[in-house]
């Protein structure tokens, strides 16, 4: 396949994807938003006050920056599409 030909077909899947995405958006990114916020909730305020510091940081400085990534990398691994994937990149 040329370069031109690959190049066609990326904006083709970067179309459809587009497409797909701005459909379907609520479905896509309010359910692992929810998700997140629950476990700060539950992590960060419920055990978190029990906890105390970590290394000089409150525990939920300490999970946060885990659990922000792991809204991305699951959000990103269970959408089977290509655009949500690069535009939390």
């Amino acid at each position: 396949m040329s370069a031109s030909e690959q190049w066609i077909a990326f904006l083709t899947i970067l179309r459809k994807e587009i497409k797909r995405f701005t459909r379907i958006w609520i479905q896509t990114l309010l359910p692992p938003a929810i998700t997140m916020i629950l476990y700060f909730v539950i992590f960060g305020k419920l055990i978190g006050s029990r906890i105390g510091d970590m290394g000089g940081f409150s525990y939920i400085e300490f999970v946060a920056p885990g659990l922000i990534c792991r809204y991305f990398l699951l959000t990103c691994i269970f959408i089977t599409g290509l655009l949500p994937c690069l535009l939390y990149l």
